[in-house]
């Protein structure tokens, strides 16, 4: 028989956990059948910040599209495969805003969202556009080689790469004391699920209240 990693096997337990909630808002069930069956703590505890500084040294070892989308990770907070999604229309650079499309929460009937180009993301993607011709953005995402190469180059690494950087922006957010529910908008869930599965207790906020580093 074969083996699954413990990760799909969650990713799996997780979105059938999704489904049986759905089915006891609409009262078809009355409990789930996997609400005693734990998931999600593997995840949680791979869960780390990723300082902006970290992924600036990796955009020297990338061309600019692959460097658009790490940002884009990282300083947009878009889910790994968001960024497919993009076309031309839905960068506005005057407005430094951004609609997401996202198939994962279209069923929700929250297909897109609007997120903020930060400094950082924008001269990137003003560049990027430039000399861009087409209206899809991004056909294709980072592979893991040129992720591996870019990382060894730069003498970095960290786990669960796409997430984390998700992880690391929303709590960026957080810190800059944007409110919460602001911040779970932009990155396109509920604030339980932004205290549950991307919140971190920072080390900033120690220093802020104790004047240590």
């Amino acid at each position: 028989s074969e083996v699954y990693k413990p990760a799909y096997v969650d990713g799996h337990l997780t979105r059938l956990n999704a489904f049986f909630e759905f089915l006891k808002t609409i009262e078809v069930i009355e409990t789930s059948p996997l609400a005693t069956i734990p998931t999600g703590k593997k995840h949680q505890a791979e869960r780390e910040h990723v300082p902006a500084e970290t992924v600036i040294k990796c955009f020297e070892y990338l061309t600019i599209e692959r460097r658009a989308v790490l940002a884009l990770w990282r300083f947009a907070g878009l889910r790994r495969e968001e960024p497919r999604y993009l076309t031309r229309s839905c960068v506005d650079l005057e407005k430094r805003r951004l609609t997401v499309f996202s198939p994962k929460t279209e069923h929700t009937g929250h297909d897109k969202r609007v997120v903020p180009i930060g400094d950082v993301l924008f001269p990137i993607l003003e560049e990027y556009l430039k000399g861009f011709k087409g209206d899809v953005l991004f056909p294709s995402l980072i592979s893991n080689g040129a992720l591996d190469t870019a990382f060894r180059k730069a003498g970095v690494s960290w786990r669960r790469r796409a997430q984390n950087l998700r992880v690391s922006c929303e709590n960026d957010w957080l810190e800059q004391r944007i409110p919460a529910h602001v911040v779970a908008k932009w990155l396109g869930h509920t604030t339980s699920v932004q205290a549950k599965h991307y919140a971190i207790v920072l080390d900033s906020y120690f220093e802020e209240v104790t004047g240590r580093k």
